[in-house]
C-alpha cells in the first residue's frame, strides 16, 4: 500500500493530504508565474521587503499563509483566484 493509499483511510489522513495538495499548488503557481516572467527569487523578496533565504523557506511551504501568497503574488503583479471543487466520495 502505498503512503497516499495509506493517508486516504483516514479523515485525518485525507485532511493532510489535501493541505498539502494545496501548499504545493500554491508554491507551484508563485514558481510557474516567476519563471514566466524571468523574475528572480532575490527580486520577489527584494519587492516582499524580506531575505531571499526567507522566500525559499516560504516556497518551500513550511511557513505559508494566505497573506504571504497573496503578498508573492502581488510582487509579481498578480492575484490568485480561488475555486473550491467537492470531494467525491
Amino acid at each position: 500500500m502505498t503512503l497516499n493509499e495509506e493517508l486516504s483511510r483516514t479523515r485525518a489522513g485525507r485532511l493532510a493530504l489535501a493541505e498539502e495538495r494545496l501548499i504545493l499548488d500554491v508554491t507551484e503557481r508563485i514558481c510557474e508565474e516567476m519563471q514566466y516572467q524571468g523574475v528572480p527569487r532575490r527580486e520577489v523578496a527584494r519587492k516582499m521587503k524580506i531575505k531571499k533565504s526567507e522566500l525559499d523557506s516560504l516556497l518551500d511551504g513550511r511557513r505559508l499563509t494566505v497573506r504571504i501568497a497573496a503578498e508573492m503574488a502581488f510582487a509579481l503583479g498578480c492575484t490568485f483566484k480561488v475555486s473550491l471543487e467537492r470531494i467525491e466520495r
